[in-house]
């Protein structure tokens, strides 16, 4: 049985740095064709801002933290989600999926009509698992909405986008939750 609970403003060491290397690992492999080796997807620091704004939630199973999921307001009707990972030890039992469900259903019980999320690809030509993760977001209900460079969704992180081994663009899904 899979358990989700929202992380906690003060969580324990052991747990954060449990979702924070699930979340670290799994971006490094899912975009290393983008961002290359080394490559961190979100700080500690800024992490924990979002667990402190009570925006990550994570999944257990056998009491293990598997999984961890970043969900906000966007504005009054749509809410996004990001940053999903499941622990590779972990993959196929349908965690990712849970923890889509679960915070799809909170913002329907906010009164959202949609759940939107961004995937980040290359922009000339097609890696295996992002190809794998887009058809496996449109099972789920998501339709291709748009597609922005990095630096039209991130002006603000210039530096970052300098650090793109490759030119790549974010494509927008979107969910009708009604």
């Amino acid at each position: 049985m899979i358990i989700i609970e929202q992380a906690k403003c003060k969580i324990d060491s052991e747990e954060f740095n449990t979702m924070y290397s699930i979340l670290i690992n799994a971006y490094a492999q899912a975009e290393l064709e983008i961002w290359g080796e080394n490559y961190f997807r979100i700080s500690k620091e800024e992490y924990q801002i979002l667990i402190e704004k009570k925006e990550v939630f994570f999944a257990k199973k056998d009491n293990v933290i598997v999984g961890c999921i970043h969900f906000h307001k966007i504005i009054t009707e749509t809410y996004s989600f990001g940053l999903l990972a499941v622990d590779f030890n972990y993959k196929g039992l349908g965690i990712g999926r849970v923890l889509i469900n679960h915070v799809e259903n909170i913002a329907k019980n906010n009164g959202a009509q949609y759940m939107e999320l961004v995937i980040l690809k290359a922009k000339n030509f097609d890696i295996e698992n992002k190809t794998i993760l887009k058809n496996w977001y449109q099972r789920l209900g998501y339709g291709y909405k748009s597609s922005h460079t990095f630096l039209e969704i991130e002006p603000k992180r210039i530096e970052k986008s300098k650090k793109l081994i490759t030119p790549s663009i974010f494509d927008f899904y979107r969910k009708n939750l009604t």
